[in-house]
C-alpha cells in the first residue's frame, strides 16, 4: 500500500514484539475516545495485548517503522449457539493516517482470515465520536447494524464516580470472558 507521500505503509500480522507499541496505540485510542470508559490499567492493557496476540489474530498498520493502526479478532461464541464468529476486540487507526486507505488495508485482512475459517465477523465501534459517519462506512464495507452500546454509570458523588471495583479480582480474571475462546478452537 502507497500514501500520498510515496512512503509505503504496510499491513502485517502482529507479532510479540509488536506488544508495547500495540499498547501505546490503544492508550491513543482511548485518549480519542469520547465516552465513559474506565482508564486502562497499563498491567491489563498489557495483558490483554499479549493474550490477543497468543491466542487471537493481531493486523497492524506500520508505516517507517511506527504502528499507525491496528486490528484485533478472537473468536467468539454466544453463549446460548453453537456458531462461532469472529469478534472485534480492537480496531483504530491513529488520526493522521484515516484517509490513506489504511483502514480498508486492515479490514481486507481480517476479512481474508474470517473468510479462510468461514466465521462471521462481529462487533462494534465502542468511541461516540462521529458515531453516525462510522456505522454509515461499516454499512458500506457489508456490514449490518445490530443496535448500540450503552453503559449506566456508578452513582455520582461529590463529583466523583464512585469505583466499585477490587482491582486484585479483576487482575486474576480470564483475558476472555463472555463465549471467548482461543483462535485455534473454533469449529
Amino acid at each position: 500500500m502507497k500514501t500520498s507521500e510515496s512512503q509505503t505503509i504496510t499491513i502485517r500480522k502482529a507479532k510479540a514484539y509488536d506488544v508495547s507499541n500495540l499498547c501505546r496505540l490503544l492508550e491513543q485510542a482511548y485518549s480519542d475516545a469520547e465516552g465513559m470508559y474506565p482508564e486502562p490499567d497499563q498491567y491489563m492493557v498489557i495483558n490483554w495485548v499479549t493474550g490477543i496476540l497468543s491466542e487471537g489474530y493481531c493486523v497492524v498498520a506500520e508505516k517507517a517503522g511506527r504502528i499507525i493502526g491496528s486490528v484485533a479478532v478472537t473468536n467468539y461464541r454466544f453463549p446460548w449457539s453453537p456458531k462461532w464468529f469472529i469478534y472485534v476486540d480492537w480496531m483504530y487507526v491513529s488520526v493522521g493516517f484515516r484517509e490513506g486507505g489504511v483502514f480498508d488495508g486492515l479490514l481486507t485482512a481480517i476479512h481474508a482470515y474470517a473468510d479462510e475459517r468461514q466465521a462471521p465477523i462481529f462487533g462494534g465501534i465502542s468511541s461516540g465520536k462521529a458515531a453516525a459517519l462510522k456505522d454509515r462506512l461499516m454499512r458500506m464495507k457489508g456490514y449490518h447494524y445490530l443496535g448500540g452500546q450503552f453503559m449506566r454509570d456508578t452513582e455520582v458523588q461529590d463529583g466523583q464516580r464512585r469505583q466499585q471495583e477490587d482491582d486484585a479480582e479483576v487482575r486474576a480474571s480470564s483475558v476472555h470472558r463472555g463465549g471467548r475462546a482461543a483462535v485455534g478452537s473454533a469449529g
